[in-house]
């Protein structure tokens, strides 16, 4: 697989008079596993917003590999996003939702995990 480096720079937000985020830089790779810790309000969303392109900012950069992207539409052929609210219907059971996430070719081996048996039939 080949890694990509995302890097972000100089980002910054208000909202009416008030800093949001201020010179923020951020850069992983392909495989890290990175946290974004704060206070409730602090802006932690929003820069992951920022990143993807969906909120805009007072000033930004974002680069894949060495490339400045500039446009939603660069980014989201590169950045995928998991907003913290739930997007899944209530009525869905975990098997149903698991299908809507996987492959059918390997729906079969996940659902035989046994932890993942144990709730298929639950919402």
């Amino acid at each position: 697989m080949t890694k990509s480096v995302l890097e972000v720079d100089s980002v910054q937000k208000h909202y009416n008079e008030k800093i949001i985020i201020s010179d923020v830089y951020l850069k992983c790779q392909t495989g890290d596993i990175i946290g974004i810790l704060g206070r409730n309000g602090s802006g932690k969303s929003t820069l992951l917003k920022i990143i993807f392109g969906i909120e805009a900012a007072d000033f930004k950069f974002v680069r894949v590999n060495g490339v400045v992207k500039s446009k939603t539409s660069d980014l989201l052929n590169e950045i995928s996003y998991l907003p913290q609210e739930n997007f899944i219907p209530n009525s869905f059971s975990v098997k149903k939702t698991i299908a809507l996430s996987i492959t059918k070719d390997k729906i079969q081996d996940f659902c035989a995990d046994e932890m993942i048996q144990s709730i298929l039939a639950k919402k």
